[in-house]
C-alpha cells in the first residue's frame, strides 16, 4: 500500500481545494503542500504536511493559467491517524519515532532509514494497526503540519 489513508479523525475532516501545479500528478494518499509559487505539489521529504489528497488527478501543463484545476485533500493536523507502509520492517522500539516520506506520487511510503527519536514529518503512533502480521504497515501522525510551520525550525 503506498500513500497516507485516514484511518481515525477525532476532529472531522476537513475539505480543501487548491489550484494543482502545472502537469503535476496526484494520487490518492499523496500528502501534499504548496510550491513557492501557492499551487499544490507532492511532499517530499523534510517539507512540512499540509493535507493528503483523496482523487487521483494528473493537471494541464497550462493548468496554473489556464486550466486551474483545484485539486481535492483532506486538510492534515497532528490529531489524525494515517495508515500506511513503511520502507523496511518496523520494531516495537519504533513506536513513538519519528521519520520522514519517501518515494514519489503513486509510491509515497514512510521512510526508515529517517527514523529517529527527535522530529521529522511523521510519528510512528503504532504497529500493525490490523493486526495482521505485518511488519511494515504503520499507523501515523503527522507531526510537522504546514498549519503549524511558524512554530517549527
Amino acid at each position: 500500500m503506498f500513500g497516507m489513508h485516514i484511518r481515525w479523525c477525532p476532529n472531522g475532516q476537513v475539505l480543501e481545494n487548491a489550484i494543482g501545479a502545472n502537469s503535476a500528478q496526484f494520487t490518492i494518499g499523496d500528502p501534499v503542500v504548496y510550491d513557492t509559487d501557492g499551487f499544490l505539489i507532492v511532499a517530499t521529504a523534510g517539507s512540512r504536511i499540509l493535507g493528503v489528497v483523496n482523487e487521483s488527478v494528473t493537471m494541464a501543463a497550462t493548468n496554473e493559467t489556464v486550466a486551474l484545476y483545484r485539486v481535492s485533500f483532506i486538510q492534515g493536523n497532528i490529531y489524525d491517524y494515517y495508515e500506511m507502509d513503511s520502507s523496511a520492517a518496523i520494531a516495537a522500539t519504533n513506536r513513538s519515532m519519528y521519520g520522514d516520506i519517501t518515494g514519489t506520487t503513486g509510491a509515497v511510503q514512510f521512510d526508515f532509514a529517517t527514523v529517529a527519536d527527535n522530529t521529522a514529518q511523521l510519528r510512528v503512533a503504532d504497529l500493525d494497526p490490523r493486526r495482521e502480521d505485518s511488519t511494515t504497515r504503520i499507523l501515523v501522525n503527522i507531526a510537522e503540519p504546514e498549519q503549524l510551520a511558524h512554530t517549527q525550525n
